[in-house]
């Protein structure tokens, strides 16, 4: 990691003791930067004028601080330059240490419009430091990641709602940024893909998930709307119709004509025929339908417009 001066010229850094300590990745994008007694005031005391600041003072014999450091620098890359994180090394800064009190390792020290503003001593959890820049955003009047995240997801599923899914797909691919290893946003990306008819780029979009990713119970989930997603074709619905009419008491013949009209992608009247039989004999074949019904709706996801009437209407069948 380069460090600079006050004159925004690089400098050589003393050498840290030990092999352990923390380190940067030099990356332009990186909101992580290691200070000393020369550039303090460049990037805690001025920086904060226009960010807040989050000082971590560590050591590198300190075992509970290589704890801290992934968590920490997590939380802060998170918010993409919102909130930066500048790391003090107390061995070859003592004078810093000093001059702020600090006295237990690691200590998270918060600088904002060129003050202190608070000091944590010890390792502080991830809901604990999502929190605390939460609050340090609203106090600068931005908002964190965590809340846009909320937003951009709510903002999606509305779309998939109204089955605009070229907007939805966008705005979940907007959430992943902020978070890659998000299953609900990548789930969301999936339903869009697959509610948009477009199954190959769904399987492209979730081959290149990782193995995590893709084994969490919401892209799981998703991934049945790909075996549900039939061909468009209804040819398969008008003769299950006939055979419906011709024997309009048998359910078997009633499951198939919900089975064409998933085949035709009519989810709506796959639905209503699945309810029907659900209204009539809700214990048939061992709950066939019911869990047809549980894995539309868990396929479609359950913000669903159609998934919220469905599980209501299915609620009520079997609780009334």
């Amino acid at each position: 990691m380069v460090l600079m001066n006050a004159s925004g010229l690089p400098i050589t850094p003393k050498p840290s003791a030990g092999s352990n300590a923390p380190t940067t990745s030099g990356d332009p994008t990186d909101y992580i930067v290691e200070a000393c007694e020369s550039n303090f005031m460049t990037v805690v005391i001025e920086a904060s004028q226009q960010v807040s600041v989050l000082v971590d003072f560590w050591a590198p014999w300190c075992e509970p601080c290589k704890q801290y450091t992934p968590i920490l620098e997590k939380a802060i890359r998170t918010e993409k330059g919102r909130v930066k994180l500048v790391k003090i090394n107390v061995d070859d800064n003592p004078t810093i240490a000093q001059q702020f009190q600090i006295r237990s390792l690691p200590t998270t020290m918060v600088f904002l419009q060129g003050r202190p503003l608070k000091s944590m001593p010890g390792v502080l959890s991830a809901d604990t430091l999502k929190k605390l820049l939460s609050d340090l955003l609203k106090m600068t009047g931005m908002r964190s990641s965590v809340e846009e995240f909320q937003s951009l997801v709510e903002t999606a599923e509305a779309a998939l709602g109204e089955h605009n899914h070229a907007f939805a797909q966008q705005q979940f691919e907007a959430a992943l940024r902020l978070d890659p290893e998000s299953p609900l946003a990548a789930a969301g990306v999936l339903r869009a893909l697959i509610g948009a008819n477009a199954p190959d780029e769904a399987q492209t979009f979730h081959d290149a998930l990782t193995e995590t990713v893709q084994q969490s119970p919401e892209v799981s989930s998703a991934m049945q709307g790909l075996a549900l997603l039939g061909s468009g074709n209804n040819s398969a619905v008008v003769a299950a119709l006939a055979a419906c009419k011709d024997a309009p008491d048998d359910l078997a013949l009633q499951f198939a004509l919900a089975e064409a009209y998933l085949e035709a992608n009519q989810k709506e009247c796959a639905v209503e025929q699945l309810l029907g039989i659900v209204a009539r004999d809700r214990a048939w074949q061992d709950k066939a339908a019911q869990a047809k019904l549980l894995e539309i709706f868990a396929a479609i996801g359950f913000q669903d417009p159609l998934a919220k009437s469905g599980r209501q209407h299915l609620s009520a069948l079997l609780f009334s």
